[in-house]
């Protein structure tokens, strides 16, 4: 059934967070117990937990407008996380701990989020990607990412990938189409010859980054589910593909038993 479903692609790709991974705790938490364990327990009532998740939102933000791609080709992806670390503790500590502390807690974060300590892999995600493999496909990964996410996927066991490509190395960003040709130009050394964008099928969580950045590349896409979505939803460009996906995929607001690439496990392989 899933080589049907896949037959007419030569190259499928996975966005990774949210899609392949997530995290086992929220960043904020994550953030003050780093904290706690370089500055000391005896600041910890100095940090508000609240302030944490709303700064890191709002610093993201501003600091990817000022230096965009992790500060790829401008103060390195090192320098702009510590930026956001610094920030986000000075804001939760209401300016009450001197900055300068929270260097070494970037660091450790920095350190911390290259392993596999804060993530999980959705259930099925190996089982996924290497029944695909074994359809003869090529399969990699586009992400908007820093360099760390080659060894974070090795040090998680999702491996069996023909190639990872970054926004970081590809010094642009989804849905920036440039990604997404670059991903095709890496394919045809495995395909032995041309990929065209209609015989490439993104997978991942987000509307535009994802959905439309494929589409717009002249790729078919698949939204799966997050938190925010009921559902994983088709985005393809061939209509008869387009029926033939939706008879296996359920359209109303119900919030599914399955998620990730498990709920997206069963409809590849049931429709």
């Amino acid at each position: 059934m899933l080589a049907r479903n896949l037959r007419k692609f030569k190259l499928i790709t996975f966005d990774c967070t949210n899609t392949l991974f997530y995290f086992k705790k929220q960043p904020s938490e994550t953030y003050l117990q780093a904290a706690i364990e370089v500055i000391g327990k005896e600041k910890k009532e100095l940090f508000d937990p609240k302030i944490i998740t709303s700064s890191f939102t709002e610093n993201f933000r501003e600091i990817s407008k000022k230096f965009p791609n992790f500060g790829c080709g401008t103060i390195g992806y090192d320098s702009w996380w510590t930026m956001i670390v610094q920030n986000v503790l000075k804001d939760a500590s209401h300016n009450k701990i001197d900055p300068k502390e929270f260097v070494k807690v970037a660091e450790k974060l920095i350190d911390l989020y290259e392993t596999e300590k804060v993530y999980e892999k959705f259930e099925k995600a190996n089982e996924l990607i290497n029944a695909i493999k074994k359809e003869n496909k090529t399969v990699g990964v586009i992400s908007n990412f820093d360099p760390r996410l080659t060894i974070i996927l090795k040090r998680m066991k999702l491996m069996n990938f023909d190639f990872v490509i970054t926004s970081y190395e590809a010094r642009c960003e989804k849905p920036d189409r440039k990604i997404f040709n670059l991903a095709l130009e890496r394919a045809c050394g495995f395909q032995m010859g041309i990929v065209y964008p209609s015989e490439a099928l993104h997978i991942g969580n987000e509307i535009v980054k994802d959905c439309e950045g494929a589409l717009d590349a002249g790729w078919s896409s698949i939204l799966i589910n997050s938190e925010k979505q009921s559902n994983e939803v088709p985005c393809f460009k061939d209509e008869h593909i387009e029926n033939e996906f939706s008879k296996g995929t359920k359209r109303n607001s119900e919030k599914p038993k399955l998620k990730g690439v498990q709920k997206l496990d069963n409809s590849l392989r049931q429709f």
